[in-house]
């Protein structure tokens, strides 16, 4: 009878032990940009007819990409909606030149008004931010992840995102700006992902379970 229990005992630690592991390793749900989510921060309508950006339609996830080429772009708010749980963390996506030498970036924000400038680790050297910037393909997304490596004109074009942080919905809905300020070179976006952050009390109710078993297991055994 004391092996059965205690057989149930580690059953029951091992199901708390997988639990909390998969609580930290939500995946990232893609939310392609368009002109039903992406819209002129200003309210003068969708983003393919904002001064400054044109709807590119040979890359991008969806066959189409949010392009500002050496021109000012005006801000941009691409809303993410349907968002149920209280707090997620949030990236920018956008398309980057394989070849590390272009001034391609992302300049982007979770308030706007005030974005950041954002470029990619691997331009030498880097002309922007690296904070928090990491490609695509690293990342673990669920359901249909987002194109990757979008390929034409004979050079690899690789999607990077900006982790911008931890943001509670408002409406469950996330709004994330996008633009381009200074006219430089190129941005090109395709998207924002979010990722559900578990709650502080949910994780500390786990643990406490995960700590329980483990006293439950060592007390039989000493019995």
């Amino acid at each position: 009878m004391a092996n059965k229990v205690s057989l149930l005992s580690v059953s029951a630690l091992v199901l708390a032990l997988a639990t909390l592991v998969s609580v930290g390793e939500a995946s990232i749900i893609y939310n392609v940009a368009s002109d039903a989510n992406t819209v002129q921060s200003d309210g003068g309508g969708a983003a393919s007819v904002a001064d400054g950006w044109s709807d590119r339609a040979d890359h991008g996830t969806d066959g189409n990409v949010y392009e500002s080429v050496n021109v000012v772009g005006e801000e941009l708010t691409h809303t993410v909606t349907g968002l149920a749980d209280p707090s997620y963390q949030v990236y920018s996506c956008f398309y980057v030149a394989a070849s590390g030498t272009n001034n391609w970036y992302n300049e982007t924000g979770l308030t706007s008004g005030a974005l950041s400038v954002f470029g990619s680790p691997d331009e030498m050297p880097p002309s922007h931010s690296t904070t928090g910037v990491s490609q695509a393909s690293s990342l673990q997304f669920s359901g249909t992840p987002p194109l990757f490596d979008s390929q034409g004109g004979g050079a690899n074009i690789e999607l990077y995102c900006v982790d911008l942080g931890v943001v509670s919905p408002v409406g469950g809905a996330i709004d994330v700006f996008v633009g381009n300020s200074t006219g430089g070179n190129r941005v090109w976006f395709d998207g924002v992902g979010v990722k559900s952050v578990p709650e502080p009390a949910g994780i500390l109710l786990l643990a406490a379970a995960f700590l329980g078993c483990v006293v439950s297991v060592v007390r039989r055994r000493r019995s």
